[in-house]
């Protein structure tokens, strides 16, 4: 048998206050240990602790002191019972104090520590679970009952302790396929369409899905981007966007420029007449209105960019993100540089649209050889790839201005329709600056099938 003292050989106090003392100072750092619970820590007050955290963070409180930790401890009197009286402000303020020396600021030595806790967690469990099964085998029972008993509770140690991911398919494809006709029932398609619809025919944007776009510098791509939010959210999609490019304010003038079909300097400048102050009024109720979060983070780290998208999806119900646009610290062009874009794209494609059930757009930029360097670094990474470019004079002149003054091509796809190696091979839209939007057009007539007619 194993006694009180070898159990308690089974933790790391150390450990254990590290975990608290970092949620102390960085409390969303709490959205990346799903897992750990407070019954977890061996330490009753750093379990409590632990749940007090967990609760103030999901009522929006991010200011961890004595008194919110005293308050919201006090709302629950199992939490209350198990500290028993000599819990006060005093002493958690002591607490707090102490806790700063051990405090972590990154999320790899957090995830570190959270993982400590949680092996020793898992020893002290599986030692009690053996201690069961011994008592049980000077009971009056049969092998097979023993076998069964002791299987039993390993199993749920297992299940607790250890992501097993064991799941017949079967038992998801049905839970899918239910859930996709139900959405076709209701009048709902699965996914959204985006909003040159020509482009529906090759891929609709889904939660799991990242889709790339980009263009040459100064040539529209942000405002493509603007134009699909205002599009989602019309579908009533609650979208996240990223901006490492704009600050709120010119955002939100272009955004305006585009509802109210007003010219951007005009808006900016606050230029213009009694109409189009009208039509101004309405969009910014429409925006009043509408389910979207827009934040300037021009060096959004990958830990920044993981919090952020999780809070948004727990508390504001968001399923779309879209980051403008992806960069490298390196220098243009250099193999280093790519690799960097290849990493962040891979983050947004993995841990954001993928563990965070996101569906998602990002932006890239076009290099003069209209590609993004070394773009199979980059591309093998999203659902699709869409190059955005104006036409040329010749193009211009050849497929007419009923068919607009730009062209997307959808250079790479694993969602639906293959694109040809042929140059005509694109879809036709205008885009207007003046106004920041982009609009659907008359699309030209392919006729390379017609060579050999």
């Amino acid at each position: 048998m194993t006694d009180n003292k070898q159990i308690s050989e089974l933790s790391d106090i150390q450990s254990e206050a590290g975990v608290i003392a970092t949620l102390i100072s960085n409390p969303e750092f709490i959205l990346y240990s799903d897992q750990l619970t407070p019954r977890h820590f061996y330490n009753i007050l750093n379990g409590c602790v632990y749940w007090g955290i967990s609760e103030l963070y999901k009522s929006n409180i991010t200011n961890i002191d004595a008194f919110n930790l005293l308050n919201v401890i006090n709302t629950n009197k199992a939490v209350r019972r198990q500290l028993g009286d000599n819990l006060n402000q005093d002493s958690i303020n002591d607490f707090l104090n102490l806790s700063k020396n051990v405090a972590r600021k990154s999320i790899e030595e957090y995830n570190k520590l959270v993982s400590i806790v949680l092996n020793y967690a898992f020893k002290r469990k599986m030692v009690e679970s053996l201690n069961t099964a011994t008592n049980l085998c000077f009971e009056d029972n049969d092998g097979v009952e023993l076998y069964k008993a002791t299987q039993s509770k390993l199993e749920d140690i297992t299940a607790e302790y250890v992501e097993t991911g064991m799941q017949l398919f079967s038992q998801k494809a049905k839970l899918i396929w239910e859930e996709s006709r139900e959405k076709l029932q209701r009048g709902e398609t699965v996914g959204y369409t985006p909003f040159i619809s020509e482009l529906g025919n090759y891929f609709q944007y889904s939660s799991g899905e990242l889709i790339l776009y980009a263009g040459k510098a100064k040539q529209g791509k942000s405002l493509f981007a603007l134009n699909e939010a205002v599009n989602l959210l019309r579908q009533g999609v609650g979208v996240l966007y990223i901006d490492t490019e704009l600050r709120d304010d010119l955002f939100l003038f272009r955004l305006i420029s585009h509802l109210a079909k007003v010219p951007f300097n005009r808006v900016k400048n606050g230029n213009y007449d009694e109409e189009s102050q009208r039509r101004i009024d309405l969009a910014l109720k429409w925006i009043d209105k509408q389910n979207f979060y827009h934040y300037f983070l021009p060096g959004c780290s990958q830990e920044q960019l993981f919090i952020t998208a999780k809070t948004h999806r727990l508390k504001c119900n968001t399923e779309f993100i879209i980051y403008d646009h992806v960069k490298s610290s390196q220098s243009k062009d250099s193999s280093a540089a790519y690799y960097e874009l290849g990493s962040r794209v891979g983050f947004l494609k993995d841990q954001i649209c993928g563990t965070l059930q996101y569906g998602g757009i990002c932006l890239a930029q076009l290099n003069r050889s209209n590609d993004i360097g070394e773009s199979f670094k980059i591309v093998q990474e999203v659902s699709a790839a869409v190059w955005l470019n104006k036409k040329s004079t010749e193009e211009f002149m050849q497929y007419g201005k009923e068919c607009g003054n730009g062209k997307i091509t959808v250079k790479y796809n694993r969602l639906g329709q293959q694109v040809n190696d042929d140059d005509s091979d694109f879809v036709d839209v205008d885009f207007d600056g003046n106004f920041c939007s982009y609009r659907n057009v008359v699309q030209h007539q392919n006729n390379s099938e017609e060579v050999f007619g």
